[in-house]
């Protein structure tokens, strides 16, 4: 899914703290970490959701789906580098990190926003959804989706609903560097009952793939604010080849686009002066390739 961002330590109640030094937007390997799926991890992942937050229409959905799911799995943890707007962007306007996806040539998928109704999807695998945040705010979205797969083996379509909750936390050091945290608990309600078991049995394997996909979403979010820092009149250029985005939404990532460069001008004049003296620092020129931007 496209809104995935990580986790560090946080579904085992671990304090964290930001790694030496890495470069912006880059994401940090912790300690190794598979995602877990017992019953003990799921009943505290339903206690942690905000439930009075929820509108009483999509909490009483969200329930259905968390307590009849076939599958759930927490995702295990990584910290990147990133400013909280810039990531908090791209987790609420999934569209747009399609939309790069799409520049870039990497995927078919199409995400497409319904005025007031979230999103369409469609993988161009098979699977088509309708996909909806039922509750956005810094530190936890929640996302509740309900569509169909139909594949070359199917006799009839695999009509399913799944819920999804980010608990994203912040860490800015004493010299203004931002990190960002977060664990991810998926849950994955089937209709049928014989493919339910299947899938209870399967767990293991699919929670590999969407662990796989979950941290990959994370590393790129991480590069994209790399990108943003260093290469921003190339990151302008490609918000403006994005199609399916409002322009409003394409004038807060521009916007950004250039507080990320600025941010990281500034800091690279402070290490400057900090090494040579403000007398003989220069602004440098950074040129870390962050995302491959042709």
């Amino acid at each position: 899914m496209t809104v995935t961002a990580a986790a560090c330590g946080l579904a085992a109640g671990q304090e964290t703290s930001p790694p030496d030094n890495p470069r912006a937007g880059q994401i940090v390997e912790l300690e190794p970490v598979r995602g877990v799926s017992g019953r003990d991890v799921k009943r505290a992942a339903i206690g942690q959701i905000p439930w009075e937050k929820l509108a009483p229409q999509d909490r009483e959905r969200v329930l259905e789906v968390v307590n009849r799911s076939a599958m759930f799995r927490r995702m295990p943890g990584r910290i990147i580098q990133c400013e909280p707007g810039f990531y908090q962007f791209l987790v609420e306007n999934p569209n747009v990190v399609v939309g790069v996806w799409q520049v870039l040539g990497v995927t078919k998928m199409r995400l497409e926003p319904r005025e007031n109704d979230g999103y369409l999807l469609d993988d161009a695998a098979g699977t088509v959804a309708h996909v909806k945040y039922v509750l956005n705010s810094p530190s936890c979205h929640v996302v509740y989706a309900e569509g169909q797969y139909s594949g070359p083996l199917m006799l009839r379509p695999l009509q399913g609903r799944c819920v999804v909750v980010l608990n994203s936390s912040y860490i800015r050091e004493k010299d203004g560097t931002a990190y960002v945290s977060a664990d991810l608990d998926l849950f994955l309600q089937i209709d049928r009952a014989g493919l339910e078991l299947l899938a209870k049995a399967m767990n293991p394997f699919f929670g590999a793939m969407a662990e796989s996909n979950y941290q990959q979403t994370f590393a790129f979010l991480g590069s994209l604010y790399r990108t943003a820092a260093v290469r921003s009149t190339a990151m302008r250029h490609l918000a403006g080849q994005l199609t399916n985005v409002s322009p409003t939404v394409r004038e807060q990532f521009v916007s950004l686009i250039a507080d990320a460069a600025r941010r990281e001008s500034e800091e690279q004049i402070r290490d400057s002066e900090n090494a040579t003296g403000p007398e003989l620092a220069e602004t440098p020129n950074s040129e870390d390739p962050g995302v491959s931007i042709r």
